[in-house]
């Protein structure tokens, strides 16, 4: 299958990605000093792929704003886990992996959480996370969603990156995770 713009209903933002947007007078929205647009104004695009980690291929979605990067890692012999690797912004120190995996997923090292997360589609999982520092100097965060598997693997999130690049994405992040569909390949 191929990855079409999502169409959205909404007009489309004539602002370069990375730009600061006037709101439309009455939205009833203030106008930001952010250098990010609001997940509303960004465009998505699906991603799509049938993993076949045992004899059952299970498809793993998601939407990304279409400025970010992604790559995908398929299911090797070798490797315990397979899925996507999203880079925020396309920023090498701001990744999130939507994984699956052999063998049960733990958070057991992050010290915040659980918290109950959802999708749209309403998988459920448990959320966790750490802030951390980067080179004793860069404040970062790091995350984990362990899903609910109704799968012989498990799947979740993690995520790791720069606390401003978390901070000013972070309502384009909710999208993200938000939109994952994991379902059994037809």
């Amino acid at each position: 299958s191929t990855s079409e713009p999502e169409t959205a209903s909404e007009p489309e933002s004539t602002s370069e990605p990375g730009t600061a947007s006037k709101p439309e007078p009455g939205s009833g929205q203030e106008a930001e000093t952010t250098q990010t647009a609001s997940a509303e104004e960004v465009r998505y695009i699906d991603i799509v792929h049938i993993f076949k980690p045992y004899e059952q291929a299970e498809e793993i979605s998601l939407q990304i704003p279409e400025d970010w990067t992604y790559t995908i890692w398929d299911v090797e012999e070798e490797s315990p886990d397979w899925g996507y690797s999203v880079e925020v912004n396309g920023r090498e120190d701001a990744r999130l992996d939507v994984y699956g995996q052999f063998g049960t997923m733990t958070a057991s090292d992050f010290s915040n959480g659980p918290e109950s997360f959802q999708t749209s589609q309403g998988m459920m999982g448990q959320f966790y996370w750490d802030e951390y520092m980067i080179d004793d100097e860069i404040p970062a965060i790091a995350g984990m969603i362990v899903f609910d598997s109704k799968f012989v693997s498990f799947y979740g999130v993690r995520f790791s990156m720069p606390k401003s690049v978390y901070e000013e994405n972070k309502e384009i992040i909710v999208k993200v995770l938000q939109s994952i569909v994991i379902e059994e390949a037809q």
